[in-house]
């Protein structure tokens, strides 16, 4: 990858939706999280926007050109948890009993070496639960499509890519901990890191 590549008009996922890792820090043996609760609010908007996506999915790609095979029928690619994606399911389903949903479940990795290989003749509609770093990647290999869903402005901005319209939107936050030990620093006599950052000082190269 060079960066982001020039948009086409070919076929792309509609709606992308991603697990946003949350990035600092954690400290000592302790690992503690830095990020506090979500606003049950937020979490409402997350889930009503998830629903929305899905619905909309089929129209949006008849809305650019895009090829639909049936309008009662949507491809989603995710790799939550199956025990999360049948509760949204249950839900969808419930509400719009007339949508077939085709569900493709893999692991991220996985996921996105599939969505490469699609690029020129995709057969998902909605791409939902990977992780930020894969949404970039899926980006800068010009897969997804824009698209602005229906209440969007409820969100935090963190949630968001920062674009106009956005490639993809944040459902959930997940903190990433970085542990230490700390009779090992005391013997080796280093100091605690207290950043990710911290980790690029030559003294904790080879340690």
């Amino acid at each position: 990858m060079t960066g982001r590549q020039p948009w086409t008009n070919g076929p792309r996922a509609v709606a992308i939706y991603c697990a946003l890792p949350k990035w600092p820090v954690e400290r000592g043996g302790r690992c503690q999280s830095p990020i506090g609760p979500i606003a049950m609010s937020t979490i409402r908007a997350l889930a009503l926007l998830l629903i929305v996506a899905i619905v909309c999915a089929a129209c949006n790609l008849a809305a650019m050109n895009q090829p639909v095979v049936d309008d009662n029928e949507i491809t989603v690619y995710t790799s939550l948890p199956s025990d999360i994606v049948g509760g949204y399911l249950a839900d969808f389903e419930e509400r719009y009993p007339a949508i077939t949903i085709h569900l493709v479940n893999e692991v991220t990795l996985d996921l996105v070496q599939r969505l490469i290989a699609e690029q020129d003749e995709p057969q998902a509609d909605v791409v939902w639960g990977l992780a930020v770093s894969s949404m970039l990647t899926l980006e800068w290999n010009s897969i997804l499509a824009m698209y602005t869903p229906v209440g969007i402005e409820r969100l935090d901005p963190l949630f968001l890519d920062g674009k106009q319209p956005p490639q993809w939107v944040g459902i959930s936050a997940r903190s990433i901990g970085l542990c230490v030990n700390e009779a090992e620093l005391d013997k080796r006599n280093l100091p605690e890191p207290t950043s990710w950052q911290d980790l690029i000082n030559p003294i904790y190269h080879d340690n």
